[in-house]
C-alpha cells in the first residue's frame, strides 16, 4: 500500500475536508450519509482511495458543495477561504434554525441524502435510508409522521 498523496497531487481530497469541516461533519457522520465507513472517507481525504463518481455527487451535496469544486482543479473557493466557510457555517446554523421552528412541537427536522428536510420525532434516532425513504414520501404528497401516529 502506498502512503498519502502529497498536497500537490491530493487537491481533490483536501477540497473534500474542507467541504466537511465547513460543513462541520465528522467522516463517520459522511461516511454514515453515503453508506461507507468513516475509514473510507479519510481515506479520501489522505488520497489513499479514490472515490467513486456517485458518491462524489452524494458528497458534494450532503456538504453542500458544487461537484466542479471537487473535479476541476481550477475552481476554487472565494479569495478569502475563511470568510466564505464562516458565512456558510452561518447559512446553515440560519436554515438548521429556521427548520426547527418550522418542525411541531416534539419533532425535529433532519436532512436527506439528497438535502430535503424531514421532520421526525425529537426523541427517536432514526437512520439514514429511512429518513431517505421518509423523504421519498413526501414526494408524492403523503406525510411519513404526524403528531397522531407517534407512540
Amino acid at each position: 500500500m502506498t502512503g498519502a498523496k502529497s498536497s500537490e497531487e491530493n487537491w481533490q481530497g483536501e477540497r473534500m475536508r474542507e467541504a466537511a469541516d465547513a460543513a462541520r461533519l465528522s467522516s463517520d457522520e459522511i461516511g454514515n450519509r453515503i453508506k461507507k465507513s468513516g475509514a473510507t472517507v479519510r481515506r479520501w481525504w489522505d488520497g489513499t482511495r479514490n472515490i467513486s463518481l456517485d458518491d462524489l455527487k452524494a458528497y458534494a451535496i450532503i456538504t453542500n458543495s458544487t461537484l466542479d469544486y471537487f473535479l476541476y482543479k481550477e475552481h476554487r473557493l472565494p479569495e478569502n477561504a475563511h470568510i466564505r466557510q464562516k458565512i456558510d457555517r452561518m447559512a446553515t446554523e440560519l436554515e438548521q434554525l429556521r427548520k426547527s421552528i418550522e418542525a411541531p412541537r416534539g419533532f425535529k427536522t433532519v436532512n436527506a441524502t439528497d438535502g430535503t428536510p424531514v421532520c421526525i420525532p425529537a426523541d427517536r434516532d432514526i437512520d439514514q435510508e429511512t429518513i431517505d425513504a421518509m423523504a421519498e414520501l413526501q414526494t408524492y404528497g403523503l406525510p411519513a409522521v404526524s403528531e397522531n401516529n407517534v407512540a
